[in-house]
């Protein structure tokens, strides 16, 4: 039990320094384009759905809007996204994709998938840690 207790075995250190490690990785590939990691992920989500309401970006992000609100300015200013009101109820605000973001979705994508591979982690090992993962997030 003693050894368990080292800071070596801790399953939250692992996380943490694996984090830390990814990160850097992914600000080197973002670099390029001036985007930060969480930025990357709102691009992500408008990539597989554009026109999401704050809201509901916060919801997949898991982003409160005290967060999401200004990196949404800074990215409607720096041209990689764009706001609009909603037709159907005018107090809701859309979020879209502007046409940088849209035209810089292969670079960005090549980019992240390069400095992962340069990681050397092979297809199978990516899909199985992306399920051991999920397991641990789902407990």
């Amino acid at each position: 039990m003693k050894d368990f207790l080292t800071l070596e075995k801790q399953l939250c250190f692992a996380l943490y320094e694996t984090n830390s490690l990814f990160s850097k990785l992914y600000n080197q590939a973002l670099q390029p384009f001036d985007i930060t990691y969480p930025q990357y992920l709102l691009l992500l989500v408008l990539w597989e759905e554009d026109g999401q309401t704050m809201k509901q970006i916060g919801a997949r992000l898991n982003l409160g809007t005290g967060t999401l609100t200004p990196m949404i300015k800074r990215m409607e200013k720096k041209g990689w996204i764009r706001k609009q009101k909603s037709l159907d109820d005018e107090r809701k605000v859309l979020i879209y994709l502007s046409e940088k973001g849209i035209n810089n979705k292969a670079d960005i994508t090549a980019s992240i998938a390069e400095h992962i591979q340069a990681c050397q982690i092979d297809y199978e090992e990516y899909v199985s840690t992306m399920k051991a993962l999920e397991q641990l997030r789902k407990k």
